[in-house]
């Protein structure tokens, strides 16, 4: 019935009559799975960069009440990155070093 059709002919009228996956039921339920387990691993990472974070600001503010010096509040720390927050507690340990070696 279709010997007159090449091999790229029939594989479009397969593919133009197959309904898209994310409209059938089986993919929909993939696509659930999928939005579920994105959802948790989400909630864990952001649970471990806000105790990263929250470990951090703790340091700095520490490390800024012992040099004397006026301790930043929480809100405007935890607005930094977390990399900002390492180099601010890095330049406030070479300050205690400093310190401490002079004495």
């Amino acid at each position: 019935r279709l010997q007159h059709l090449g091999k790229s002919e029939i594989e479009q009228m397969v593919i133009s009559e197959l309904t898209p996956l994310e409209k059938t039921k089986a993919g929909k339920e993939l696509i659930e799975i999928g939005y579920g387990q994105g959802k948790e691993q989400g909630r864990q990472e952001g649970r471990q960069e806000g105790l990263a974070s929250g470990i951090i600001v703790g340091k700095i503010q520490l490390m800024q009440q012992q040099l004397g010096l006026e301790v930043t509040p929480t809100e405007t720390l935890i607005a930094l990155t977390i990399e900002s927050l390492q180099a601010t507690f890095e330049s406030l340990m070479a300050r205690t070093s400093e310190r401490n070696s002079t004495r």
